[in-house]
């Protein structure tokens, strides 16, 4: 993965690591969505159909947030079988998010993810935001 996308893969013993950056609590969402969806290598079966999800999310404090976003997508491509495309995430407020989901359905993944984790988990805001995330696989 690239780095100049706001997300890129770490490498890790056991796990899938990703780091994410973002000028924003959004961008980190955002980016940590793509990368997220990087690292299952998602992949389309021919008789996909667009579909759309609303996920809204409300959480303690941002790094809650990040993870509770990250496993719902999970949730959503393993169970649902749903390939986010685009993610239209407006501006966070109160650590609640309010995202569409432009995509397919159904899809397939060759790359399973069980959850994010909090895992050493700290998102540093000292030159916009900045976090790295691990998956358990």
């Amino acid at each position: 993965m690239s780095d100049n996308k706001g997300y890129y893969e770490l490498p890790h013993t056991a796990d899938l690591a990703l780091h994410v950056e973002g000028n924003s609590p959004a961008d980190l969402l955002l980016h940590a969505a793509q990368g997220l969806t990087e690292l299952m290598q998602c992949q389309l079966i021919r008789e996909s159909k667009p579909a759309l999800y609303q996920v809204v999310l409300a959480s303690l404090d941002l790094e809650s947030l990040l993870i509770d976003w990250l496993n719902e997508l999970v949730y959503l491509i393993t169970v649902k079988t749903f390939f986010p495309a685009n993610f239209d995430i407006p501006a966070i407020r109160n650590y609640t998010v309010k995202a569409t989901l432009n995509g397919s359905s159904p899809m397939q993944f060759c790359r399973y993810i069980k959850a994010a984790t909090f895992g050493d988990l700290a998102i540093s805001k000292e030159a916009g935001y900045q976090a790295t995330i691990i998956f358990d696989v």
